[in-house]
């Protein structure tokens, strides 16, 4: 028997207000490698340990930024707190692969993986409102949607182990494509002196609108990209998405220029801006220019 139902390990941008939202609800447990992040515990149900053997909880949700994250984390100590029939809910973006691997560590102590990536950004998490691609059997997914549906708008089953990271993966093409678009059209209708908010108001409203440009507009207009989804992880999101599909033998000709422009933009020093802060690229190219 556990003392929690709930651990969630990673209190990074989207970790952080997912701890904070289920603890309104649960009594969960939430870890952290800084543990001077400390959640907000107004409703005093969050228990913050720093010490990773002090994890005492049947389903643990991770919100780290890739496997190495995961694995390193399963090592210094979360492993050892795992019981059989536990459940560790993947929620940051790996690859499918890597899920396997993940599920093949814990099921030396007779836990599970689940992959369960999400969709929605930091301000999806903070509202409680993401987007919750779903890997499992049925049976482990009937048991965790509970509980995600306390953070998630929709929590879907989209298949077996590592279908929820695939899903992801076309997720984040789709992500790094829009918003390269709407820096590269927002960057052109500067050229023409038109207003941002004019971009704006008409963009939005017709068939190019999208959430990426709803919820990047305050970055993009007030160039404050210090927030939010990290440039260096699209680009890992993007690489894993060509992973997947050469493993598959198939071509993924835009995945492949996007990865391209985002690592040019990566090595720029932009790694730790969020990722609609691509449209720098074109100011970049406008310099050059001049």
């Amino acid at each position: 028997m556990h003392s929690f139902k709930v651990a969630v390990i990673g209190l990074g941008a989207m970790g952080l207000p997912v701890a904070e939202n289920l603890g309104k609800k649960l009594a969960i447990q939430a870890w952290n490698r800084s543990p001077e992040i400390r959640c907000k515990n107004a409703s005093g149900l969050i228990s913050q340990v720093t010490d990773l053997k002090e994890v005492d909880a049947e389903i643990i949700l991770t919100f780290l930024p890739d496997d190495v994250a995961v694995f390193e984390t399963l090592k210094k100590g979360l492993l050892k707190s795992l019981q059989a029939n536990d459940l560790l809910v993947v929620m940051g973006t790996v690859s499918p692969t890597a899920m396997l691997a993940i599920n093949v560590v814990v099921g030396e102590r007779g836990a599970r993986a689940i992959d369960a990536p999400v969709s929605g950004g930091d301000a999806g998490a903070k509202s409680g409102e993401l987007s919750i691609m779903v890997g499992a059997s049925r049976d482990d997914f009937l048991v965790i949607q509970p509980i995600l549906a306390l953070i998630g708008k929709l929590v879907k089953h989209v298949g077996a182990l590592g279908s929820g990271q695939a899903l992801k993966a076309c997720n984040q093409i789709i992500v790094g494509a829009n918003l390269l678009a709407i820096a590269e059209a927002l960057s052109l209708s500067r050229q023409f002196n038109i207003e941002d908010k004019d971009f704006f108001d008409v963009i939005s409203n017709g068939l190019a609108g999208s959430t990426a440009l709803n919820v990047k507009w305050e970055k993009l207009s007030t160039s404050n990209f210090s927030q939010g989804g990290k440039s260096q992880y699209q680009l890992k999101d993007l690489r894993i998405a060509l992973a997947a599909a050469e493993s598959l033998n198939f071509n993924l000709p835009l995945t492949q220029l996007l990865s391209e422009i985002f690592r040019k933009h990566v090595e720029s020093g932009n790694s730790e801006l969020d990722h609609s802060s691509i449209i720098l690229k074109y100011q970049e190219d406008t310099s050059d220019e001049n």
